[in-house]
C-alpha cells in the first residue's frame, strides 16, 4: 500500500490547517496499517512531496511560492516523476522490507 500525503502533513505552513490535518491523519493511518497488515506480508508507507512542478503550487500566489522556495535548501520544485520512481521502488521486491514510513520527496524542506 502506497499513500501520496505531503510535507504539510509533518511540517506546519501558513493557511493550510485543514489540509495538513488530512495529510498528518494519513500519515497515522499509514503507519496502523504498517503494523495491522505486516503479518499477512503487507507494506504500507507513504510519500510525502513537498512543492512539485505543475501541481498544487501553481495556485500558489508568487510571493508565496517564493518563500516556500527560499525555505527549501535544495531551492527549486520537484519534479512529479520523482514521487513516481519513489513509488515504483516501493511497489517492487527491493521495497519489501520497508513499512510504516513516510518518505519525503521535498528538496529537504523537512528533514
Amino acid at each position: 500500500i502506497i499513500n501520496i500525503s505531503s510535507a504539510a502533513g509533518q511540517k506546519g505552513f501558513v493557511g493550510a490547517a485543514a489540509y495538513a490535518a488530512s495529510k498528518g491523519g494519513l500519515n497515522a493511518l499509514t503507519r496502523v496499517v504498517a503494523v495491522e497488515a505486516a503479518p499477512y506480508g503487507v507494506t504500507c508507507n507513504a510519500i510525502a512531496p513537498g512543492l512539485l512542478d505543475g501541481g498544487m503550487g501553481t495556485a500558489l500566489s508568487p510571493k508565496i511560492r517564493e518563500a516556500y522556495l527560499a525555505v527549501t535548501p535544495l531551492g527549486r520544485t520537484g519534479d512529479p516523476a520523482d514521487v513516481g520512481e519513489l513509488a515504483v521502488f516501493l511497489a517492487s521486491p527491493a521495497g519489501a522490507y520497508i513499512t510504516g514510513q513516510i518518505i519525503g520527496v521535498n528538496g529537504g524542506i523537512h528533514m
